[in-house]
């Protein structure tokens, strides 16, 4: 993807939901779904998750890539966000993330070797999100956004 599709893409996805107006939808076996407002003002977010990394491999000498690898186990991230919400369905926030995993093996070194330690990761995002709850009736808060971050 270019910088011009990507940058249209960015602009279509910021006017569109502008464009739609919030409905309330009625569910026969629910009832009415009716939209919660928009969120407005300042506000911090945060979650934990599982964190799964590929092989990491190692480049030799001469520059090119050989088979030694460590493998790792299933980590664990952890989230927090600072944002605000300008009341019409816009947010932008800052999150900062970390994520550890274990180091379980390491393979194609041409000689037994044990490998162990933990790999921790920790990085900074800028985000912008639109919220979706006036555009899809439902009864939770679905969000579309694009960010970017370091690790």
């Amino acid at each position: 993807m270019n910088s011009r599709s990507l940058l249209l893409a960015t602009a279509a996805a910021c006017v569109l939901p502008v464009a739609v107006q919030a409905q309330s939808v009625d569910i026969p076996w629910i009832g009415p779904l009716n939209t919660p407002p928009p969120l407005q003002g300042l506000y911090m977010g945060g979650g934990l998750g599982a964190n799964w990394l590929q092989d990491e491999r190692f480049i030799g000498a001469t520059g090119t890539a050989t088979d030694a690898r460590f493998r790792s186990r299933t980590g664990w991230t952890g989230v927090v966000s600072l944002g605000y919400a300008f009341g019409n369905g816009l947010r932008t926030e800052l999150e900062g993330s970390y994520r550890s995993n274990r180091i379980s093996q390491g393979r194609g070194f041409g000689f037994p070797a044990a490998a162990g330690g933990f790999e921790n990761k920790y990085g900074p995002m800028v985000n912008v999100l639109y919220d979706l709850t006036g555009i899809i009736p439902m009864p939770f808060a679905p969000y579309a956004g694009v960010g970017v971050g370091y690790q």
